[in-house]
């Protein structure tokens, strides 16, 4: 249990989750979907985090789900599981890209919470009013590998 996570996302306390990382200011949730756990991932426009080779430096859905398919990533239809298949969701609130989480080989989601920790959740867990929900969902093959370092020179 975490009072703090649970006091800014109130649907975590009977979605269930876990937390499984210490806090961290070295990656978001962004970098995190993505499989990147060593800098925050943004568009933005002064390019002081990491983004996409060819992808607009803007905060729109558009840019998002295009910075996703450069990872192999594709639109499908729901977040709901399936075998052989990673699948990552993006938040919005207010017609704005907020938060990305991705999908674990249990079925379970994982996101990184802002410069707090890394949580194992139900994905409605994270719905409110600071993400928003999930409005699109993505897929690609099941690569099998753990989030690690990206280059971004």
């Amino acid at each position: 249990m975490n009072p703090e996570l649970e006091a800014v996302f109130p649907g975590l306390a009977n979605a269930g989750y876990a937390v499984t990382s210490p806090e961290t200011t070295g990656y978001n949730c962004i970098a995190w979907a993505a499989g990147a756990g060593d800098c925050w991932w943004w568009p933005d426009l002064n390019e002081s985090f990491f983004w996409p080779d060819g992808i607009e430096r803007r905060e729109t859905l558009e840019m998002f789900v295009r910075a996703f398919a450069v990872l192999g990533y594709s639109e499908c239809g729901t977040g709901d599981f399936e075998t052989g298949r990673e699948k990552v969701a993006i938040f919005v609130r207010n017609g704005l890209p907020t938060h990305a989480a991705r999908q674990l080989a249990d079925g379970s989601w994982t996101s990184k919470c802002g410069a707090g920790h890394d949580i194992a959740h139900a994905l409605d867990g994270l719905n409110g009013e600071l993400y928003g929900q999930p409005v699109v969902f993505m897929a690609r093959q099941s690569s099998m590998m753990e989030p690690t370092s990206t280059s971004h020179d």
